[in-house]
């Protein structure tokens, strides 16, 4: 399985690397130290690449991740200028964890219930942010295109957005349906069924009951 210097990283190879590099990760974020030599090693045994190859890959997947808006490995800066096949490794693990990016990036959130619209609404997705690597703004672009393209990111927003407008429009009948009762219960607890002019035809409680007035000619006791 071993592959010459400068031959181009095959999807075995790829994989490999980018299952590694999950695992170093998943020690990261819950906070255990790991050796990333060793993992270097093994890598190397494995897959016939050098260290220095494998370190730089593991930075191409930093940068496939800080673009993502996803946690990725300190140490590993992230390093855009790599083959596009990365990114399908990438995204062929994520697919196996789909809940991955859910429960770690900013950028990514459930996907929005097909039919009902009243489910509490996810965040809205606003696209990549500002890289802050020293990758040419030509080079940069093309990264973030092919990643949005990878992971649906128009998709997405386009989803997200309408989840949004359909939130909107739920709350304004909720609004809506508020103002609503209090103006119905405002009006039953100051209407008078039995005063003059309210009814046509009075109830037969008001007739049993005439409600009591007051003479003019009244006399004080």
């Amino acid at each position: 399985m071993a592959s010459g210097a400068g031959t181009p990283w095959t999807d075995d190879e790829n994989d490999a690397t980018v299952a590694d590099y999950f695992a170093m990760l998943a020690e990261d974020l819950a906070g255990r130290r790991y050796n990333k030599a060793e993992h270097n090693r093994r890598l190397q045994a494995r897959i016939g690449r050098g260290r220095g190859a494998i370190e730089y890959k593991h930075g191409n997947i930093s940068a496939v991740l800080q673009t993502l808006g996803a946690p990725w490995i300190d140490g590993y800066k992230p390093a855009p200028n790599f083959q596009h096949s990365l990114i399908d490794a990438v995204k062929r693990w994520l697919d196996r964890d789909s809940d991955w990016l859910n429960r770690h990036s900013k950028l990514f959130a459930p996907d929005p219930p097909s039919v009902d619209v009243a489910t509490e609404p996810t965040g809205l997705f606003v696209g990549p942010p500002p890289t802050k690597s020293n990758a040419p703004p030509a080079k940069r672009d093309e990264l973030q295109a092919k990643i949005a393209h990878a992971f649906d990111f128009a998709g997405r927003d386009q989803r997200n957005r309408a989840l949004g407008q359909a939130g909107e429009a739920l709350v304004f009948a909720y609004e809506r349906g508020l103002a609503t009762a209090e103006t119905d219960t405002r009006l039953s607890s100051t209407y008078n069924p039995c005063a003059s002019g309210a009814v046509i035809a009075r109830s037969s409680a008001c007739l049993a009951t005439p409600a009591r007035r007051h003479s003019p000619f009244a006399i004080s006791r």
